[in-house]
């Protein structure tokens, strides 16, 4: 049982960071361009 847990904690965290890295992208991005937009 808490060997299947560590597993289930570990892709859960995984996810998150893979969030966490697409959220980062998406913010890089949206800001690039009004500086774009700006200059």
């Amino acid at each position: 049982m808490l060997l299947n847990i560590r597993i289930v904690t570990s892709k859960t965290r995984q996810d998150q960071n893979k969030r966490v890295v697409f959220y980062a992208l998406v913010i890089g991005l949206f800001l690039f361009s009004i500086k774009n937009k700006n200059n």
